[in-house]
């Protein structure tokens, strides 16, 4: 740990929320504000997307970007933006993401590319670049919300399953590798959320979904852990199951 290091009681703890302009994202950020977080809020959506989502979460105590996490370059710029405002990440909360739905042959070239860009890809770019500030908390902890589709196979949706299985392989190499650090990786893996990310898809009962705010709540549990303890993998369903 570097020598300009802080302890906890000397700040509040900053969360960059990643994807917060979305089902989970929003819920999480509103819930983590209302719980005393500073907020870092990132979604590829415009700052006027943004803007609803900081006026709940209090907008005076929270910074936002607008940044494609699939994009290298905007994340690496984001990420030194937050080491000159704020210096210190206690925790990454990544929410984003994007679905498909449709068999192999409906999978084009250009729809894989995207879904493994922001599902995988994206991971990998926001928790490397935001390491140094990671580094300079107590400890701090990643929580990458993947999805039941990181452990199980679902017909027409090759490309999630895809992206969400390469989320948990990513997650777990790092869990042992950054942990030496006192950096922990955290996996939520939920069953069917409502959010609009169904919106489009054959009919389900989305009443029997999990809803946004149950999530928020598993991300909360994560981060008010004591520092010796290390929750490295989560598993929610609906209690109707899965979907």
């Amino acid at each position: 740990m570097e020598e300009n290091s802080v302890t906890l009681d000397e700040r509040r703890r900053t969360v960059v929320c990643v994807g917060a302009c979305g089902g989970i994202g929003a819920a999480t950020a509103q819930q983590l504000s209302a719980e005393g977080y500073r907020l870092v809020l990132i979604d590829a959506r415009s700052d006027a997307d943004l803007a609803p989502v900081r006026e709940r979460c209090g907008e005076g105590s929270h910074v936002a970007f607008s940044c494609s996490i699939a994009d290298a370059e905007q994340v690496e710029a984001v990420a030194a933006e937050i080491g000159r405002a704020i210096g210190v990440v206690d925790a990454v909360v990544n929410a984003a993401g994007v679905f498909h739905f449709g068999n192999v042959g409906e999978t084009t070239p250009e729809v894989w590319s995207r879904v493994i860009d922001v599902n995988l890809s994206g991971l990998f770019f926001l928790i490397r670049a935001l390491l140094p500030q990671m580094r300079r908390a107590p400890y701090a902890r990643v929580v990458n919300i993947l999805s039941i589709a990181a452990l199980q196979g679902f017909a027409n949706q090759t490309a999630y399953c895809a992206s969400k299985w390469g989320g948990l392989g990513l997650s777990l190499a790092l869990a042992e590798e950054l942990r030496p650090e006192r950096i922990y990786v955290t996996t939520i893996s939920p069953g069917a959320v409502d959010t609009a990310l169904w919106t489009g898809t054959p009919a389900f009962d989305r009443s029997k979904m999990l809803r946004a705010a149950d999530v928020a709540n598993a991300v909360s549990y994560v981060l008010r852990q004591p520092e010796h303890v290390a929750v490295e993998d989560l598993v929610i369903k609906p209690s109707a199951g899965v979907l």
